[in-house]
C-alpha cells in the first residue's frame, strides 16, 4: 500500500502515512494539520522587496509633483499647462495608490499594481508608436542644449530611448510576475503583527 499524499510505501494496517505523516482517521486518510514551524510558509516572504518597491513608488509621487508643469509628449505634440498638470497629477495619484497597496499588503494592492502596470504600458506603448511625438520631444530637449545638439544623431537617440522604454516595461511586467508568485503576501500581511 502507498500513502495517498507522499506516495511512500507503507504497511497495510498502519494508521500513519510515510514521510508526510498523514493519518488514517475513521478509514479516511488526512494530512496532519500540525505543521512544523520550520516547514511552514513564511507569511512575510518577499516583504522587504515589496516594501522597497513601495518606497520607490512614493519617491515617484514626489518626482511627479515636482514636475507638474513639465511638458509631456502626447499623440504627436508636446503639451504643457493644464494638460501637463493633469498628466503628472494622474501619475502621482496612481503611484501613490500603488505604493500604499504594496506597503499595506491589502488584497487590493496587487490589483492596483496590475491596473497601474496596464496604464503605464498603454501610455508608453502610445509613446513608442508615436514617432512624430518622439521627434517633437527630441527637438524640445536638444533646443536647450545649444551647440551640443549638433552631436546628437536623432535616429540613434530615438532607438536608445525606445530600447530604454522597452526595458523599463519588461521590468514592470517582471515585477508583476514576482508579485503574482508572492501573492500570499497580500493575504498574510494583515494577519501578522507589525515589527
Amino acid at each position: 500500500m502507498y500513502c495517498p499524499f507522499c506516495k511512500e510505501e507503507i504497511q497495510t494496517d498502519t494508521t500513519v502515512g510515510g514521510a508526510c505523516n498523514a493519518e488514517k482517521i475513521d478509514g479516511d486518510w488526512k494530512r496532519r494539520s500540525t505543521q512544523s514551524h520550520a516547514n511552514a510558509p513564511h507569511p512575510k516572504a518577499g516583504r522587504f522587496t515589496i516594501r522597497t518597491a513601495a518606497v520607490f513608488f512614493f519617491i515617484s509621487v514626489i518626482f511627479e509633483l515636482f514636475t507638474l508643469r513639465s511638458e509631456v509628449p502626447i499623440l504627436g505634440r508636446v503639451y504643457g499647462g493644464w494638460i501637463a498638470v493633469v498628466y503628472h497629477s494622474t501619475y502621482a495619484c496612481l503611484f501613490g495608490a500603488m505604493g500604499m497597496g504594496l506597503w499595506s499588503g491589502r488584497a487590493w494592492g496587487i490589483r492596483i499594481m496590475l491596473l497601474g502596470t496596464i496604464v503605464y504600458t498603454f501610455d508608453k506603448g502610445l509613446y513608442l508608436a508615436d514617432k512624430e511625438g518622439q521627434l517633437s520631444e527630441l527637438q524640445r530637449v536638444t533646443g536647450d542644449l545649444g551647440e551640443l545638439a549638433n552631436f546628437i544623431e536623432p535616429e540613434l537617440f530615438l532607438q536608445a530611448t525606445n530600447l530604454a522604454i522597452a526595458l523599463i516595461l519588461a521590468c514592470w511586467w517582471g515585477f508583476m510576475a514576482y508579485l503574482y508568485f508572492r501573492r500570499d503576501y497580500f493575504a498574510s500581511v494583515r494577519n501578522t503583527p507589525n515589527d
